[in-house]
Parts: C-alpha cells; sequence; structure tokens
C-alpha cells in the first residue's frame, strides 16, 4: 500500500453472511479525494463459511489476497485486530487506518467524511489522531454511540447519546465544539503517526475497551479526538451481557485493566475497593494470570486526564445545558 492508500480492516470469526454485507458496504464506498480504499480482513479461525466467502471475494477481486490475513486460532477481537494494525504500520506508508465491525455498516460517504476531518487544518500545536462519527441502531434508526464518556461514579465507559432519536437536536452530539473522550473501534478512522506513538491497544484483552484504553495512552501524550457528525455508521446495539458469563468478564477485565493502568491513585484505589464478589474474584483472576495491571506513566498526569474528562459529555448534563 501507498500513502494514499486507506485500508478498512475487519477482524471475522464465524461472521457468514455478515461479512458479504460488509463487503458490499465497503464497495459502495466513495474515496476520498487523492485516496484509495483497501478492504482488509483478519480471519480468527473461522469454521463456518466465512472462509469460503473471503475466498470468493479474493478470486472476483474485491479483496486483494496480500489484504487477507488468516490466524491459526482464534487469538480474541484485540490481538486479532493487532496483528493487521502492526503488520500495516510496519510493511505500508499510509497515514490512516479505519476500522469496521463485520456486523457494521456505514454510509457511502462515511470514510470521505473521516479523511476530510483527519486532512482539515487543526489549531497549531493540536494533535488529532481519533476520527469518529454517529453510530446507528439499523433496527431502530437511533443513535447508538457517539464516542464514549466516562462516568466518575464508577469509572464505568459508557457511550454518549444511547438511544436518542435519530437527528434529535438535544443531542450531545450535536453541540458546537463536541468531543468524546473515545471514538468507538466499531467504525472509525485512526492516524498512523498516533498508532506509532503512543502504541497499539492492549493484547492483553480478549474483547471489549480496546478504544478506551487506547484513547486513554493517547490523550497522555496529548492526541485529541475529531467528531465528524455527517460521517454516519449503522452497529446494532450491544446486548447486556449476562452477569459472570464468559463475555461479561471479559468486560470486566477490560474496565478493571484501565481502572489499574490509567486512573489516578485515588480513584483507583476508590474503584477497586468497591468491587463486588463478583467483580473481585476477577480481578483476583486477573492477578493470577499475570496480567499487566501496573499504572502508566506518572499520577500527576494521570489525574490531570481523569479531572479534565471524567463526567465530560454525560448524557445526565443534557436537562441542565
Amino acid at each position: 500500500m501507498d500513502r494514499n492508500d486507506v485500508p478498512v480492516i475487519v477482524v471475522s470469526w464465524n461472521s457468514g453472511q455478515k461479512l458479504v454485507r460488509w463487503l458490499d458496504a465497503v464497495q459502495r464506498f466513495r474515496p476520498p479525494l487523492g485516496f484509495k480504499i483497501r478492504p482488509v480482513v483478519v480471519d480468527n479461525a473461522s469454521s463456518d463459511i466465512t472462509a469460503t466467502i473471503i475466498g470468493d471475494a479474493v478470486s472476483v477481486g474485491r479483496v486483494r489476497a496480500e489484504d487477507v490475513h488468516w490466524l491459526p486460532a482464534n487469538f480474541g477481537f484485540v490481538a486479532a485486530q493487532n496483528v493487521v494494525l502492526r503488520h500495516l504500520m510496519a510493511h505500508t506508508s499510509c497515514r490512516w487506518l479505519a476500522t469496521l465491525n463485520d456486523d457494521a455498516t456505514a454510509d457511502e460517504d462515511w470514510l470521505k467524511n473521516l479523511v476530510s476531518a483527519a486532512t482539515s487544518t487543526h489549531p497549531r500545536g493540536m494533535k488529532v489522531g481519533m476520527f469518529g462519527g454517529p453510530i446507528y441502531d439499523p433496527l431502530t434508526s437511533r443513535i447508538s454511540s457517539s464516542g464514549h464518556w466516562m462516568r466518575r461514579q464508577d469509572a464505568a465507559f459508557l457511550d454518549i447519546d444511547r438511544n436518542l432519536e435519530a437527528g434529535e437536536k438535544g443531542s450531545l452530539s450535536s453541540r458546537e465544539g463536541f468531543e468524546p473522550f473515545a471514538t468507538c473501534f466499531a467504525a472509525a478512522l485512526w492516524s498512523v503517526a498516533m498508532l506509532k506513538s503512543v502504541g497499539l491497544p492492549d493484547s492483553e484483552q480478549f474483547a471489549y475497551y480496546d478504544d478506551v484504553e487506547l484513547a486513554y495512552k493517547a490523550r497522555l501524550e496529548g492526541w485529541r479526538v475529531s467528531y465528524a457528525p455527517e460521517a454516519r455508521a449503522w452497529h446494532p446495539l450491544p446486548q447486556p451481557k449476562e452477569r459472570g458469563s464468559l463475555m461479561w468478564r471479559h468486560q470486566c477485565k477490560g474496565r478493571l485493566a484501565i481502572v489499574c493502568r490509567y486512573l489516578p491513585e485515588r480513584e483507583r484505589r476508590r474503584i477497586l475497593e468497591g468491587l463486588s464478589e463478583e467483580q473481585r474474584q476477577v480481578y483476583n483472576e486477573m492477578i493470577s494470570e499475570d496480567r499487566t495491571l501496573t499504572p502508566i506513566d506518572s499520577d500527576e498526569l494521570r489525574a490531570a486526564v481523569w479531572d479534565e474528562w471524567a463526567d465530560r459529555n454525560q448524557p445526565a448534563k443534557r436537562d441542565s445545558a
């Protein structure tokens, strides 16, 4: 890939027909002026018809063979995505990388609008490396996510504007100067320069909160988010995970890893002391697995990021604004 290629990355695992719809959506994208779109697939050792679908796409030229990465086992979403990110960063000169989940689609100008945001002139000294727009639930046309915000009370990482009517004027993301804490990996654009500077998401996490974890690392180095309201994507609302289930445990591990590594010591201590018995079990399991839980950077710097962004842009403030 050359400097003007924009890879659109998908992680597949038993994706089946979802991958066909994904390929259809990417093929409809109008390329940004002067850029070329390259669909890139990494497969987590699917056991269904996904491999056949990918092979058919390669045979008819919808995807290049060199842009398909076959993994020998299910590495998990984060680690699989990192395989491709690391490869592209090392072997190409492209400036931006897009991510779009296998169950997500987007408007024809989605990528064009995100690249436009990335190539816009920003105030002198501002480093902008994360780009996203509104993500809608295809069943209801309600906003699924405008990005992530942090709730100070329990350090939960939640979606902004979830369940609002499409285009609702009172939504937080419609306000001038709106900036979420983190963009959502389900549909986003990322600066290669930022990724090379701050590193990739935490591969120890199987799935969930990789976008929030990356945003923390980026913000500690002064990188910012650009929100493009015209860059519309579509992704189903995630279903609540049953407490104690495997997916719930993955979510819990992702959240606790961020609490331990990125929150200031006063907040880390407060959150850990308030864990439920089930959450405490997960935390102890992470310690036994020798997970990386050491705080990142200085406590002063972590406190500065937390104090600036905790509760910022939260939905609870909508009525009083």
